[in-house]
């Protein structure tokens, strides 16, 4: 359930900006979606661009 609720707000994020020429609102559609309030406080965490390169910066 959670992948189909990002899959959808990540199309309709997509559409927005394909479409409409608008910026890319992704991380706020997260955020107002209700399913999602229970992780909202680690959302930043869970963004965090540094936790997906590994030991890359260390190399």
């Amino acid at each position: 359930e959670c992948h189909e609720r990002i899959r959808i707000l990540s199309q309709e994020a997509a559409a927005q900006v394909k479409i409409l020429g608008q910026g890319n609102d992704l991380v706020d559609r997260i955020k107002k979606d209700p399913y999602f309030k229970p992780v909202l406080s680690q959302l930043a965490k869970i963004l965090d661009p540094s936790t997906f390169v590994g030991r890359a910066p260390s190399q």
